[in-house]
């Protein structure tokens, strides 16, 4: 059995992995039309084989579908955009 409490350094596979898992997990979710609204790594379970999934759904939300409005013209009229920050280290 692996000690899960001792450090070892995350190999790069194993990080793009863990990133790939939570992707499904998040595209499971909008497929059903769920958004989660508090993804973070305290919200991703791991296994001892690094298999990873979604957790805490206390802030998530259903989404609704709404009809695509068109203008006059029929072009497909946009609503405001979210602002996206992306933040690396």
């Amino acid at each position: 059995m692996k000690n899960l409490f001792s450090y070892q350094e995350l190999t790069t596979v194993v990080r793009l992995q863990i990133a790939y898992d939570v992707c499904l997990g998040m595209e499971y979710l909008s497929q059903l039309r769920f958004v989660h609204r508090d993804l973070a790594a305290r919200n991703v379970l791991v296994d001892a084989n690094y298999l990873c999934k979604v957790s805490d759904f206390g802030m998530s939300k259903h989404v609704k579908a709404k009809p695509a409005s068109t203008d006059a013209g029929g072009q497909l009229v946009r609503g405001p955009l979210l602002p996206v920050v992306l933040c690396a280290r």
